[in-house]
């Protein structure tokens, strides 16, 4: 007998990522959508813009979370 499944997806992004270091150098992630200075220095306004994109694409329930690697905690963003 099989179970019921559940599906969810986690998007978890965290603080002092090395892509931060491309801010300012547009040529360098020009390529990739709906990327802008903001997104590549603030996680907070990152996993939003990512949140509203996968919740357009998708049913299931989507959770979005930025791991503070200073402080060790998981803050979830809604």
């Amino acid at each position: 007998m099989s179970q019921p499944s559940s599906v969810a997806i986690v998007l978890l992004h965290h603080t002092d990522c090395g892509v931060q270091h491309l801010a300012g150098r547009r040529d360098a992630f020009a390529s990739y959508p709906g990327s802008d200075e903001l997104h590549l220095t603030d996680p907070r306004a990152s996993i939003r813009a990512d949140l509203a994109r996968v919740r357009a694409s998708t049913s299931v329930t989507v959770t979005g979370l930025v791991y503070d690697v200073a402080t060790g905690r998981v803050e979830q963003v809604v």
